[in-house]
């Protein structure tokens, strides 16, 4: 058994707690929203790619957008560095676990 403050306290509690939780859901739903429209800031290098996506050779438009830096290790071997690599990295890593 409660006694009336008890019940009280907890009921704000349980309020505070629901309030919480909607604000959130509706944060989350938000951030759904604009990734699936694009307006997501985080989702912006995704553009980058696509203004790309149908080119056939390299050329200077592409490395200036996409290539960070390029680095020469040897004769052989090149090290890119790649402009959104991070994101580039999360994304593939997301996407190959939900694959697997």
């Amino acid at each position: 058994m409660f006694t009336k403050n008890e019940y009280a306290s907890f009921k704000a509690q349980y309020n505070t707690d629901e309030a919480r939780i909607h604000d959130a859901i509706s944060l989350l739903q938000q951030q759904n929203e604009d990734a699936l429209t694009g307006k997501c800031e985080r989702l912006r290098w995704i553009e980058q790619f696509k203004n790309f996506e149908s080119l056939a050779e390299l050329d200077r438009r592409a490395v200036v957008n996409l290539i960070k830096s390029i680095r020469v290790v040897n004769k052989k071997e090149l090290h890119i560095t790649y402009n959104y690599q991070v994101d580039f990295d999360k994304a593939y890593s997301f996407i190959s676990e939900e694959v697997a």
